[in-house]
């Protein structure tokens, strides 16, 4: 019939089935985004407890730390930097798991114990 009724018609058409699509991808989206978040909120509470709990393999996470810098700077730059390099990561890892004590304000003859015993 009236030629303007059949493209308007088809422009309806059209416009709905896009819009059915954007309506599926935009649910299939926001399904995955969730799953994707719950997945991270899971991890993140694991993290959180095993860095809660690091006291119990503290020795472990020393000895990766000391391995991990040492070795890592030692194979750029060599020997002696791979060994400093070592050292100030284990110190760092086992300040952060154990704390460092704070001397300031504390004579070194109150810190070290006399030989009595």
């Amino acid at each position: 019939s009236n030629p303007s009724k059949k493209f308007v018609a088809a422009t309806n058409s059209t416009l709905a089935a896009l819009e059915e699509t954007t309506t599926t991808s935009s649910t299939a989206l926001i399904s995955r985004l969730r799953s994707l978040g719950h997945q991270g909120s899971v991890i993140a509470s694991r993290a959180i407890s095993t860095y809660e709990h690091r006291g119990q393999y503290g020795p472990q996470v020393v000895a990766g730390a000391v391995l991990l810098v040492g070795g890592a700077v030692g194979l750029r730059s060599g020997k002696i930097p791979g060994i400093l390099a070592a050292g100030a990561g284990g110190a760092a890892a086992y300040g952060n798991i154990y704390g460092f004590q704070d001397y300031s304000g504390v004579s070194w003859k109150d810190v070290v114990t006399k030989g009595d015993s």
